[in-house]
């Protein structure tokens, strides 16, 4: 067998610890400040503006990136931990690849806390942009289609 006739590789980790997408937690932190925003009578922003949907868009994704980054790294390293039989087994036994919990441990061994951060600034400066581009273009399609009553 596959495995060297130890047992087979753990099932894959939960849904919880799987990676999402970092643009499904980015209208969750925009939210609060755009609503801040809207209901704070110091602060004059017209809201509806292309360039204020692609701000609170960027904002969204890079907090969201930030946020999912420590879950990402976990991820990774189980998707790249050798898993094939010249690099998982010997002549004697197999390593069996090492599931989620197991992988944090080793990454905070490696590399302690700030280990789950690696990657953090490079996540952040593309989600970014690139959730502040769909959020715009998304708001404007929305609002295309309503003001053309194509929902009723």
């Amino acid at each position: 067998p596959f495995w060297g006739g130890q047992n087979p590789p753990p099932p894959p980790p939960p849904p919880l610890a799987r990676r999402g997408p970092v643009g499904a937690l980015a209208p969750d932190r925009t939210a609060p400040s755009f609503r801040y925003i809207i209901n704070s009578p110091d602060i004059v922003v017209d809201v509806d503006t292309l360039l204020a949907e692609a701000l609170f868009g960027a904002t969204g994704g890079a907090i969201g990136a930030f946020l999912t980054t420590p879950t990402d790294v976990v991820t990774i390293r189980i998707l790249t931990q050798g898993t094939g039989v010249d690099e998982a087994c010997d002549e004697q036994a197999c390593t069996l690849p090492v599931g989620f919990v197991g992988m944090a441990k080793e990454v905070y061994a490696q590399s302690g806390a700030m280990g789950f951060l690696q990657g953090a600034r490079a996540r952040t400066l593309y989600w970014a942009p690139a959730i502040g581009i769909f959020l715009s273009c998304y708001c404007s399609i929305r609002q295309a289609a309503v003001t053309s009553s194509l929902f009723g």
